[in-house]
Parts: structure tokens; sequence; C-alpha cells
């Protein structure tokens, strides 16, 4: 995939053919598919050099920190283990981008620390809004990945009930917005709006993932439902 981003040579994957389950190789193949004939050209077509060059640099990275992450997707990691990875795979950074314009990309950079910021932010908001999905997917043994929720590693790591986990991490969630929205004020202007539009994007995305597009409860993630409807 790396490769692709960089106009390099396709991996032939038929070698792994035997060695990974078929569907998985099938999946992988279609991902190569969809970057190669499809996104790639397509980015090329409408972004600006320096914004098509900021979005290759920043899936460069998702597909590093997805790699290391793949490596601990059976083992119970610790939340910092966590954080040095998840701000890039499930953060702000490549969606964020794409929904720029070109004059906000000339103020982006990959190694931003407001942005890393705002990235945790987002991968928090996922985890709480993922945590009844993983939690089945838990019990169901259907997805390594939800040992890497934030919520769960914070009931393993500090001993807390689900309960306590979610608020512990939803108090953190409002003193940072707060907190971030008052020191960007001290920002230039260009810069503030920048993060401003970030920030707005953050919130937007996860009104989504809850309410849907029909103000509905996503019960994709499993709120609403009577197992889960706490008062």
């Amino acid at each position: 995939m790396k490769s692709i981003l960089r106009d390099g040579p396709v991996a032939d994957l038929v070698q792994f053919d035997g060695l990974v389950p078929p569907e998985l190789l099938q999946t992988a193949i279609r991902a190569q598919r969809i970057l190669a004939e499809d996104l790639m050209p397509l980015k090329k077509s409408i972004l600006e050099p320096h914004h098509l060059q900021a979005v290759i640099d920043t899936l460069d990275l998702y597909f590093d920190n997805q790699w290391e992450e793949g490596k601990v997707f059976t083992t119970r990691p610790t939340l910092r283990t966590i954080l040095n990875t998840r701000g890039f795979t499930i953060g702000i950074h490549a969606p964020g981008l794409l929904a720029m314009t070109s004059a906000e990309a000339q103020l982006y950079r990959t190694n931003d620390p407001c942005l890393m910021q705002v990235a945790v932010l987002i991968a928090l908001f996922n985890d709480v809004a993922g945590l009844y999905k993983d939690i089945d997917s838990l019990e169901n043994k259907d997805d390594g990945s939800v040992t890497l929720n934030l919520v769960l590693a914070t009931m393993r790591e500090k001993r807390l009930s689900e309960k306590e986990a979610v608020q512990s991490i939803i108090c953190d969630l409002n003193y940072f917005c707060r907190n971030f929205e008052f020191f960007i004020d001290a920002y230039e202007s260009s810069s503030r709006q920048f993060y401003h539009n970030v920030l707005r994007l953050c919130f937007n995305m996860y009104d989504y993932h809850l309410i849907g597009a029909d103000d509905q409860t996503n019960h994709r993630y499993g709120w609403g439902t009577d197992r889960y409807v706490t008062h």
C-alpha cells in the first residue's frame, strides 16, 4: 500500500495464498486495487500538489501505525502503548486533511502537536462511542482489535468499573475541549481558524456516529438498546 502511494510497484499478494485465510487475502487485494485504481488517481486529479503530498505523507504514517497496532492485537496493551499509535489510526489526520481546503492544507503538518491532541480526542470519542459494540465483539471473540479500546484499557489498567471508566474519559474529554478552545484563541487568526475547523469536523464526525443522518440513535454502536439504557 505504501508503494502505491508513491507510484511504486503493486506487490503481488498471490504469494501469500495458503498462508492466510482466503477472505483476508481477497480483502487485501481489493484494498490494493481501490487505492491504486480509484483513490490515488482521484486525489491526483483534484488536489493541489502540496495538498496531495500531505495526504501521501499522512497515509504513509497511517499504514506504519496500523502495522504497529497489528503487533499488539492479541495482547493486553497498556494505555501508553495504545496512545502511541491510536492518534494516527483513529484520529483526525487522514479524514481531516481530505476535508480541508488547499489553503488550509498549507498549515497542516503531520507532526503538529495540536493536531495530535485533537487526534487523541477523536480516538477517545471513538472508543466511548464504540464501547458496547467492542464489548459484544470481545464476548463473541470476533474482533481482535477490541483490546485497543481505550475505555476497556482504562478499566484494565486502573481497575475501574465500566461506568467509572466511561465517566473518567468523558471528564477528560470535556476538560480537554474547554482548554483547547481557550488556548487556540492565543494563536494568530489563520491558525486559530484552522484549529477551530478541525475541532468542528471532529464534533461533526461523532454527532453523525452517535445520532446518524436522521437524528435517530445509531444502533450500530449499541446505544439506545434496552441492554445499555441508563438513567
